[in-house]
């Protein structure tokens, strides 16, 4: 055979990467997957939201998504609120720091210089 021109190439490789992507997807048990999906749904409900296992029992995975997604993001709502609060509290308190530490440096000199008053007298 003849060398193929570069974008003839690629061409064919692209075209051979799409036949292989089909029939890997094709030899995928898409049930397990569903089926796995919604396992972990369950779990995670269980363990973040209080369900108990038997409030799932008969449901499909179409039916938990909605329960999952809003006690999902819920959570995932107050982690950020709780982490922007975090870090606005950290700056107070160094500020409050910074501003502490020179009173007390403050306080110090002072401490000294009247001590050095006294023994000069």
């Amino acid at each position: 055979p003849k060398p193929l021109k570069r974008q003839a190439q690629i061409e064919q490789d692209e075209a051979f990467a799409r036949q292989l992507k089909a029939e890997i997807t094709a030899n995928i048990n898409w049930n397990g997957v569903v089926d796995q999906a919604r396992k972990n749904m369950m779990v995670y409900l269980k363990n973040m939201g209080g369900f108990k296992m038997d409030f799932f029992k008969g449901m499909t995975s179409t039916e938990i998504r909605p329960i999952f997604e809003k006690h999902y993001n819920s959570i995932q709502a107050f982690l950020e609120k709780g982490e922007k609060e975090i870090e606005e509290e950290g700056s107070k308190r160094k500020s409050d720091s910074l501003e502490q530490r020179a009173a007390k440096k403050q306080r110090i000199d002072e401490g000294q210089r009247s001590s050095k008053h006294i023994y000069i007298l």
